[in-house]
């Protein structure tokens, strides 16, 4: 079932919550956005970020223990900085896409309001 395969390794997270999101889709976009879920790609994307962010943590702790002792180049500690200000970037270009993700997969509740026998239930 989806446990054994998630808790197996086979699945990550996000691709098990896109079963969740493809059983409870109402449309077709919601089916297609859930199916791309269910691919792993979210994973992917969240998996290189992990390991962009665990290479510069690495460097810098070095940087931080061995900085005194060894001659490090200006321009290594620079190309470091800006891979981690790009990441940090494209994070937050990932976060700020106004719940898109969440109003596909939720639906938006409207409310047609008027008085009475005015052509409301026509909309």
């Amino acid at each position: 079932g989806i446990n054994a395969e998630y808790g197996g390794g086979k699945m990550d997270l996000t691709a098990v919550e896109g079963i969740a999101d493809l059983i409870h889709a109402e449309t077709q976009a919601q089916r297609r956005q859930a199916l791309r879920q269910m691919s792993g790609e979210l994973g992917v994307l969240y998996d290189s970020w992990t390991r962009e962010l665990t290479k510069g943590l690495a460097y810098f702790e070095a940087l931080i223990d061995f900085g005194d002792d060894e001659h490090i180049d200006d321009a290594l500690i620079k190309t470091l900085s800006n891979e981690l200000i790009d990441l940090a970037s494209r994070i937050s270009a990932h976060l700020s896409d106004k719940r898109r993700g969440e109003i596909l997969r939720d639906g938006v509740h409207v409310t047609i309001v008027g008085p009475p026998n005015v052509g409301k239930a026509q909309c």
